[in-house]
């Protein structure tokens, strides 16, 4: 199954826009640092639309 997704790299002069993901569950994971980025969804009505859900 090839799951759709989308992403974005958002930038202003010289600054980028990064989210710190932390998983949840039995084990403790720091974390990490990646761009705005996810899956599609059923209630998506386009890409654009998932991209924005997901910068929100």
């Amino acid at each position: 199954m090839i799951r759709q997704a989308v992403g974005a790299i958002i930038f202003k002069d010289d600054q980028f826009l990064v989210v710190h993901k932390i998983k949840i569950g039995s084990e403790k994971i720091p974390g990490e640092w990646d761009f705005i980025k996810g899956g599609m969804e059923d209630i998506d009505e386009s890409p654009r639309h998932a991209l924005l859900r997901e910068l929100k």
